[in-house]
């Protein structure tokens, strides 16, 4: 898959967890890839192509993915300018900051 796969949901089937993701190929096929865990490697049980009511969970779950990483790239952004703010304030102070002040 060339996108990130989107870790949809997991499953104890014959005794062991399996983890199904959806993702897309280069040629944007959407697919799901059945993984489980044995003897410390990853194998892959089954893959297959999304049906539709799959892929209206791909794009739901995907666009959450999408909105998360936007408001955690504000975050950080926003953070990064507190703290230049706070920096040039604390430059201009002769190194002082106010307890409890804004920036």
């Amino acid at each position: 898959m060339s996108r990130q796969a989107i870790l949809i949901y997991d499953q104890v089937a014959n005794g062991e967890i399996r983890y199904v993701y959806y993702g897309e190929t280069r040629r944007t096929r959407q697919s799901a890839v059945v993984l489980t865990e044995r003897a410390s490697k990853l194998r892959v049980i089954t893959a297959y192509d999304l049906d539709a009511g799959q892929k209206r969970d791909y794009w739901s779950a995907r666009g959450r993915r999408v909105t998360q990483l936007i408001s955690e790239s504000r975050k950080c952004r926003l953070f990064t300018n507190h703290q230049r703010l706070r920096t040039r304030k604390k430059k201009r102070l002769g190194g002082r900051v106010p307890k409890g002040g804004n920036s």
